[in-house]
């Protein structure tokens, strides 16, 4: 086979490959194993991303196609394609396709390939041995083994969801939150007294009832359930923050006097009622008037 044109060609063409510094080092091992696959008559190549993945160990397909187009870029590779996830590879130099043509020095030995040498394999026809190629001294050298994957970490067992507790409590950093958001004792006690009867009820499970329960809260917070009225003088008297107020007046005013909140335990009758509870403060910022008895 050493007059062979066709494999004198390929040579030629893995030795330009391993003296091109400006590439990586993986290049060389994709532009070998495209090589190993070019088929005598088609003059092409139709190796799958996965069989080059596995072959040049690398991770993933994503990889593979990097590297195919560092190879394009220098002009080792024209590349057309087959399906969704198959390439056709031409060898090229200078963005041209590959010559396999005997040079004078190969055609004056006056030797020619032996036909029967000729692979009848469509998908791996070159399966010459790998040349001594001089390494440059930047890059290094290349190992048929494959890399050593650092060993895996051990998968953490996942926590188990479970039932509340009958005597569920909140630890001292959850209730130090929810007493600062809330505002007073009596607040916490009856949101988290709720917390334990509505999961109770429908038979919740949690992985972390700590961090369901400032859930909880965060949702009373929001709601203004249970903040202190600034109008209340009396420890442990609760009602709905100025803020609430705010949100609620301001629907009824945008709608015209047709929406009210539905928490009307909390907020009590909207403002066309004699019973209101909104501050009278509030209702003058807003330019509603009490409505009298």
């Amino acid at each position: 086979m050493a007059g062979d044109p066709f494999t004198a060609a390929i040579f030629r063409w893995l030795n330009a490959v391993a003296a091109d510094s400006t590439l990586p080092p993986a290049a060389f091992k994709l532009a070998y194993v495209i090589s190993q696959h070019i088929n005598r008559k088609s003059l092409k190549a139709w190796p799958s991303q996965a069989t080059l993945k596995e072959a040049i160990g690398v991770k993933d397909e994503r990889s593979v196609r990097r590297l195919t187009d560092a190879l394009e870029e220098r002009g080792y590779l024209l590349t057309r394609r087959r399906k969704q996830t198959s390439m056709v590879y031409l060898l090229a130099q200078d963005r041209t396709e590959l010559s396999y043509q005997a040079t004078d020095n190969e055609a004056g030995n006056g030797s020619r390939p032996d036909e029967n040498d000729r692979s009848s394999d469509q998908d791996r026809t070159f399966d010459a041995p790998r040349p001594d190629i001089p390494v440059h001294q930047d890059r290094p050298k290349l190992s048929a083994k494959p890399p050593i994957e650092p060993p895996k970490k051990p998968e953490r067992e996942r926590a188990r969801a479970t039932r509340i507790a009958d005597d569920f409590s909140l630890d001292d950093h959850s209730y130090n939150q929810a007493l600062e958001q809330l505002g007073s004792v009596d607040a916490v006690t009856t949101s988290l007294s709720r917390f334990r009867d509505h999961h109770r009820g429908r038979g919740t499970t949690s992985v972390d009832w700590q961090a369901t329960a400032r859930l909880w809260i965060g949702d009373d917070v929001r709601s203004g359930r249970y903040r202190a009225a600034p109008t209340s003088g009396s420890r442990g008297a609760y009602g709905p923050s100025e803020a609430a107020w705010r949100d609620v007046l301001s629907t009824w005013v945008s709608s015209n006097g047709r929406r009210w909140t539905a928490y009307s335990s909390d907020f009590g009758p909207d403002p066309s009622s004699p019973d209101c509870r909104v501050p009278e403060h509030l209702l003058e910022e807003f330019g509603l008037a009490k409505v009298a008895a």
